[in-house]
C-alpha cells in the first residue's frame, strides 16, 4: 500500500487578469489585452512537496454562473484545453467590466477548491 501525502493548500495563477473577443480594437497594440486566460493549479502536500494539477484529469474548472447578467464566459474554447477560458464569440460586451469567478475543484479526490 502506497500512502500519499494530504493535500493541505491549493494556489490558482492566471496568465491574465482580464480578457476581450478577438474581434475587439483592444486586443491588438497598443492596448494588447488578452482573448483567453490560462489557469495554473498547484496543490500543496502535507510533507512540504508540491504538484502541478493544471492538467491533471481530477480537476475540475467550472464557471461559476451566481451573480452573473449573462452567460459569457466559456472553459476550453474550440476543443483546447480544460484550462483555458475565453469569452463565447457572440458576446455583446458592455463599457462595465464584469467579475466572473471560476471555480477549480477535485471531485472525489481532495477536499480542497479554489476560486
Amino acid at each position: 500500500v502506497v500512502e500519499m501525502p494530504a493535500a493541505i493548500a491549493v494556489t490558482l495563477s492566471i496568465s491574465s487578469s482580464k480578457i476581450t473577443l478577438s474581434t475587439d480594437g483592444a486586443s491588438v497594440s497598443p492596448f494588447s489585452i488578452a482573448t483567453s486566460v490560462t489557469i495554473t493549479v498547484t496543490l500543496y502536500f502535507e510533507d512540504e512537496t508540491t504538484q502541478d494539477y493544471t492538467y491533471d484529469t481530477r480537476t475540475l474548472y467550472t464557471v461559476r454562473k451566481d451573480g452573473i447578467s449573462n452567460n459569457f464566459l466559456e472553459m476550453a474554447p474550440n476543443g483546447g484545453a480544460d484550462n483555458t477560458a475565453a469569452l463565447f464569440s457572440n458576446v455583446t460586451l458592455e463599457s462595465t467590466p464584469e467579475i466572473v469567478y471560476i471555480d477549480v475543484s477535485f471531485p472525489g479526490t481532495n477536499r480542497l477548491n479554489a476560486t
